[in-house]
């Protein structure tokens, strides 16, 4: 097997071998120019994101800077937001739905190192894929670890840690991130009467 099918099947694999450098290398040609770019130039923006992703949906938005691994390994639906100083470090696949926000200082990380010391200096690492399903909100500095699934119709709240799976309609905080609330209809109500209130202002 190739260094990435090891990387992207989930056993060791070692992110220096040249293989790997190269995909990086290339990566960070995109990853610069995008970060440089003014925002008079936002169309220039998304032709860049859509070279550097596997996929990209419609109406996509990243502000700059943005930091990830490869590119090649993250999918991105309809409708998505994110705010400053992001971070995927994709070394497995990054799967994002549609209607997703992220605030600012976002990071999804697929890598972790091993427990055994010896292995973790000969550089050895492994990766397991994050995915964020439709309708996801996930506030500054929240960080998600490998393997994470966070389910349709999430709120997680600035700061918290999430290390597990989470399920839909819900609202998450903390440090690791723990359900704080479901998320019920008669709330969806409230803010459906709030959102025509506010439309029939303007």
């Amino acid at each position: 097997m190739s260094e990435e099918s090891d990387m992207l099947s989930g056993v060791l694999f070692n992110p220096k071998k040249e293989e790997l450098v190269v995909l990086y290398k290339q990566n960070k040609q995109f990853q610069e120019e995008f970060n440089q770019t003014s925002y008079r130039h936002l169309k220039r923006r998304k032709q860049i994101l859509h070279q550097m992703f596997a996929f990209a949906g419609e109406n996509i938005y990243i502000e700059p800077p943005f930091y990830c691994e490869y590119g090649t390994n993250i999918k991105i639906g309809d409708n998505f937001f994110a705010s400053y100083d992001c971070i995927f470090l994709d070394f497995a696949k990054i799967n994002i739905g549609n209607n997703v926000v992220f605030g600012p200082r976002v990071n999804l990380l697929c890598v972790d190192c091993p427990t055994e010391i010896n292995s973790r200096a000969k550089n050895l690492r492994y990766s397991h894929d994050i995915n964020i399903e439709d309708d996801v909100y996930l506030g500054a500095n929240v960080l998600v670890k490998p393997g994470i699934t966070i389910h349709k119709n999430v709120i997680v709240g600035c700061g918290s840690v999430v290390t597990h799976d989470l399920e839909s309609n819900a609202v998450y905080g903390g440090n690791p991130a723990k359900k704080l609330r479901n998320i019920n209809e008669e709330e969806m109500k409230k803010w459906r009467k709030e959102a025509d209130c506010y439309y029939k202002r303007k």
